[in-house]
């Protein structure tokens, strides 16, 4: 029979102490470790881009882009590696009005002929609290690129045995029509000065 005295059995404590300190200390140092910002791409399919405007002061009416694409570089724990481009296709605007299409995308409004790409590109993503994020970055926008910053909430995330990995965002923020030179010769009497927009975006996990 092994008899531990007690300075015998102090020491042994004090060794298994020591052990399970240095294992919590290995464990949180690993948990600390920085985490790459996963790759996302945009899903056209489940992305919705609209837009709202006043008309004679009477009214909003609304509008939408139907061809909006992009990517995402993302991760909740290091920001500074998190990033997005949205790309909306001018051309692709969709005010359920035929004539009213046509007048948007001509040269008075988004000259989508000579400037067929709408570009939001985000670079400093800041975390806001409740899953709410400030990005800043530059919008492109008939020609004309200006610094913007907006917040946009994380709505969730799933994994999903047939659709894969999603994560997705919604936003909404206001610009100026001015700011980008679009119908300098239309008066906010006949068509507002300010613009907002909606985004929801939901993006595919990239293996």
């Amino acid at each position: 029979m092994i008899r531990l005295t007690g300075l015998t059995l102090l020491a042994a404590l004090t060794l298994v102490t020591a052990g399970c300190a240095g294992m919590a200390s290995r464990s949180t140092s690993a948990s600390a470790a920085p985490e790459i910002a996963a790759s996302y791409s945009i899903d056209p399919g489940h992305t919705s881009l609209v837009f709202k405007i006043s008309h004679l002061g009477a009214s909003d009416f609304f509008g939408r882009f139907n061809n909006v694409s992009g990517d995402l570089r993302f991760s909740e724990n290091d920001l500074a590696n998190s990033s997005i481009r949205v790309v909306a296709e001018a051309g692709s605007v969709d005010t359920n009005n035929g004539d009213r299409d046509g007048h948007v995308k001509s040269a008075e409004l988004f000259d989508s002929g000579t400037h067929p790409q709408i570009v939001f590109e985000g670079t400093g993503f800041k975390s806001v609290g409740r899953g709410a994020y400030k990005i800043s970055g530059n919008l492109t926008f008939h020609g004309v690129t200006k610094s913007l910053t907006v917040v946009a909430q994380k709505v969730g995330t799933v994994s999903h045995e047939k659709f894969g990995d999603r994560i997705g965002f919604t936003s909404t923020f206001v610009i100026q029509r001015s700011d980008f030179n679009m119908g300098s010769g239309m008066p906010a009497s006949v068509l507002g000065e300010d613009v907002q927009i909606m985004v929801g975006i939901e993006a595919i996990l990239q293996k």
